[in-house]
């Protein structure tokens, strides 16, 4: 069952590279040279320094330094917001998977350890029974069980990203760092709980 939830993080990073290599560059003017900071093309249009430009058809008449240069790659928000579900994807699969196996050794366990004659009661290929019974009666649970999980987990993730940002810019109020504390903490015993629970 580790090697699906390889296959499945292997997939989840295959389309996160796929995502990030859809990003269009964005170019920006730069004035560096230009005494007054503006720039005028042949259409009237002015451009102020770190202005978004067009390379192919940018021109300035009134500065000859001015050019129109590569700032970064800057993808849309649909691609953003498929970067959030892919990893929110890839978080409820792996723990769907987890908590499928989980449930499949313990119907295995269980069929084990109600036969009174394990040699002479014991049915063959228990796994596979256990397996297919899981997944006809018990993957609904599994998979509500994970998405909980996951939702907790995304939480989790930004809590996490929100404290670091706040020791990123040295934000030292004790009432922040309580409360941070106070919700991670809720985060993890509730997780603990629904864990336990499903």
């Amino acid at each position: 069952m580790y090697y699906f939830q390889m296959i499945f993080l292997l997939w989840f990073l295959v389309v996160g590279v796929h995502l990030a290599s859809a990003a269009e560059p964005t170019y920006k003017v730069s004035l560096e040279d230009c005494a007054n900071r503006t720039c005028t093309d042949s259409s009237g249009k002015v451009y102020k320094i770190y202005d978004e430009c067009e390379p192919s058809s940018f021109s300035c008449s009134n500065c000859e330094e001015a050019r129109c240069i590569f700032f970064r790659y800057s993808s849309s928000w649909n691609v953003v917001i498929a970067h959030y579900y892919n990893v929110f994807a890839m978080l409820w699969t792996i723990l769907f998977a987890r908590a499928f196996m989980e449930l499949v050794l313990a119907s295995a366990f269980v069929t084990w350890y109600f036969v009174l004659d394990k040699k002479r009661d014991m049915p063959k290929f228990i796994l596979f029974r256990s397996f297919f019974r899981t997944l006809r009666y018990h993957a609904g649970t599994a998979a509500f069980g994970s998405f909980i999980l996951a939702v907790i987990k995304a939480l989790r993730m930004i809590f996490e990203y929100i404290d670091q940002k706040l020791k990123q810019y040295k934000q030292d109020s004790p009432v922040v760092k309580a409360l941070m504390t106070l919700c991670k903490c809720c985060l993890w015993c509730f997780e603990k709980y629904v864990r336990h629970a499903t």
